[in-house]
């Protein structure tokens, strides 16, 4: 949620007026597309911890859906893709919008979620450490 609320600070900070009929819906959008982005990120990072929070007793998404973690990813990301579509039509953005957003998040999230080595924790944490580093 903490991502996802820059959305709205945004448009505030823009002097626009996020109770605008024209504007929540977008908005809304794309605060859900960086919920769920945050979702699949926090869920695949978190695979580095899988065997203490196991000890621990902590029930996070990477313990819960351990076997089916690119599953469970996959269909967020596919989620958070059509968010980004739904704002790019309710906002009546441009071509460069949607290649852009929809079409580098196609292309990043697919490959994350391809190539992250769940069983690794260091692949794991490697995406929110080092970025786009290829180990």
């Amino acid at each position: 949620m903490a991502f996802a609320w820059a959305v709205f600070f945004t448009v505030a900070q823009l002097d626009m007026d996020q109770f605008n009929a024209t504007l929540v819906k977008p908005t809304m959008a794309l605060s859900g597309s960086v919920i769920l982005w945050t979702i699949t990120y926090d869920t695949i990072y978190a695979h580095q911890d899988i065997a203490d929070d196991e000890k621990a007793g902590v029930k996070g998404m990477a313990v819960r859906f351990r076997n089916s973690t690119k599953a469970l990813s996959s269909v967020l990301a596919i989620m958070q893709v059509g968010l980004l579509v739904v704002c790019w039509m309710w906002a009546g953005l441009g071509v460069r919008y949607f290649v852009g957003s929809v079409g580098g998040v196609v292309m990043a999230m697919g490959f994350f979620i391809w190539d992250v080595d769940l069983k690794r924790p260091e692949h794991c944490g490697m995406w929110f450490h080092q970025g786009w580093k290829i180990s």
